[in-house]
């Protein structure tokens, strides 16, 4: 039953984020912590973020901008580093609570956001901010495009650079997690089959994205999230 309902969370998370480019990550892994240890929860969900990724890459490596990708790292790098430390020696309850409370942020900037242009003074340390939250949670897209987001030409070229920096980071953290000797390898090897319902989700979330009308049902995903943050804080 737990396996199911991890396969659930995993792939409404990414149908969401195949549909509307993001929130992945943050949808299945506030979905798979109702279940399991919020630590347990982030790996399960950093393979899953790795699969979806590397999907979505593929998918379009023609928008793929090495010059975005290359800058973009410069200032996440160091940030994911001192995440993943960060990651391993915080209790579970400290990530969760912290987990909630970006969540809420997350939930409201989505919500009522517009364009935003940052100044480089504040944009560059947004981006840094953005690499020590992808280190600890395998989510932090939202601080890294509100520094770099103007950047990106088009829609495409976005979505597939986000997506190189989800697998690299993703992979580099696992790494880096692994030689602190804090991985257990099998929590996710037991999950390796989740690529087939990330895979699914990629696929059915793309074509629902050719039909739906994004607003309604993005505003409401938003809220759910918010509902369930409020729920972790109070936990």
């Amino acid at each position: 039953m737990l396996s199911v309902i991890i396969a659930i969370s995993v792939f409404l998370g990414y149908f969401v984020e195949s549909i509307f480019g993001f929130g992945g990550t943050i949808i299945s892994l506030a979905m798979v912590g109702l279940v399991l240890d919020i630590k347990d929860a982030i790996l399960i969900v950093t393979y899953a973020s790795i699969c979806c990724s590397a999907f979505i890459l593929l998918s379009d490596l023609q928008s793929f901008s090495f010059r975005h990708f290359f800058r973009i790292c410069i200032f996440a790098f160091p940030g994911v580093i001192l995440g993943t430390y960060l990651f391993t020696i915080m209790t579970s309850d400290f990530l969760l609570k912290f987990f909630s409370l970006f969540l809420i942020f997350y939930s409201v900037y989505s919500f009522f956001k517009k364009t935003v242009v940052l100044p480089p003074i504040i944009a560059k340390p947004m981006i840094f901010l953005g690499g020590v939250l992808q280190g600890i949670y395998a989510t932090g897209g939202p601080f890294v495009l509100l520094g770099y987001g103007q950047e990106f030409k088009n829609k495409s070229s976005l979505r597939a650079v986000m997506a190189a920096f989800f697998v690299f980071f993703n992979v580099l953290r696992l790494g880096q997690i692994y030689l602190m000797d804090q991985l257990d390898v099998a929590i996710i090897y037991n999950y390796w089959w989740l690529v087939f319902p990330v895979a699914l989700a990629v696929c059915g979330g793309f074509i629902i994205h050719l039909k739906i009308s994004d607003k309604l049902f993005q505003k409401g995903i938003l809220f759910l999230m918010l509902i369930a943050s409020l729920f972790y804080l109070f936990k």
